[in-house]
């Protein structure tokens, strides 16, 4: 299914959605040119609901998009099936919350691979990751929660920011002479402004990690909190030189 200037999948008002992946199939969803705006529509992925989704099943579902992927304006949960995503903005994007109790991702995102905020309530916008596969390449953050992202098993690997390999650049170009040194401490303020988070796992007020395997390699930290961060178990693989 294709939509050239809007969702292929638009929930427009529902109180909650089921969308399950059969056993046995591999169904296509595509936003090809972008999205056109409309009179209070702020439609901007290929999968998008303005209420609570969840996606379960055995099924395999395809999505790309010249923006999200798959977006819920409320809570977003997965309770299984394989998804391919490659989207030019984040991958999954949930307003309230994302809950993920097992699935197998793949996510190419031009922006955060998996990001939960609501930014008319601060107290909302966190990620739950019970179990399931992650292979995230993102342009941004690799997982972004506004408020908590935890963590109670799963497998996931990381490249944030074109990994480690782009920070070996930047000292390379350091000690070739073109370092933020040669930049007065104005310009040097801006740029960093300027420059999108490539952090692996990241949470505005609490990150916690209690089990999993954890691959991560990034340009910017591997793991951060603004507030506590908590790792009483797991298996932490990181790949980062800042």
């Amino acid at each position: 299914m294709t939509c050239s200037e809007s969702a292929a999948l638009y929930i427009k008002q529902a109180d909650k959605v089921f969308c399950t992946l059969a056993a046995d199939t591999a169904n296509t969803l595509v936003n090809a040119q972008g999205f056109t705006k409309e009179e209070e529509d702020n439609v901007d992925a290929a999968v998008f609901s303005k209420d609570d989704l969840t996606f379960n099943g055995t099924g395999t579902r395809k999505i790309q998009s010249e923006g999200n992927g798959m977006t819920s304006k409320d809570d977003l949960a997965v309770t299984g099936g394989i998804y391919e995503i490659a989207s030019a903005g984040h991958g999954i994007e949930g307003k309230e919350s994302i809950r993920i109790a097992d699935g197998t991702f793949s996510i190419t995102a031009g922006k955060d691979g998996i990001h939960a905020e609501d930014k008319d309530d601060a107290s909302k916008g966190f990620i739950y990751i019970a179990d399931g596969t992650f292979s995230i390449t993102s342009g941004g953050d690799g997982m972004d929660a506004a408020t908590v992202l935890q963590a109670d098993g799963g497998s996931v690997t990381v490249t944030a920011g074109g990994g480690s390999a782009e920070a070996d650049m930047d000292s390379k170009s350091q000690e070739n002479g073109f370092g933020k040194g040669d930049w007065d401490m104005e310009s040097t303020e801006t740029e960093e402004s300027d420059t999108a988070s490539t952090k692996g796992l990241k949470a505005g007020q609490i990150l916690r990690i209690f089990q999993g395997t954890y691959k991560v390699d990034t340009l910017d930290d591997a793991m951060h909190s603004n507030g506590d961060m908590e790792v009483t178990g797991g298996r932490n693989f990181t790949d980062f030189r800042r």
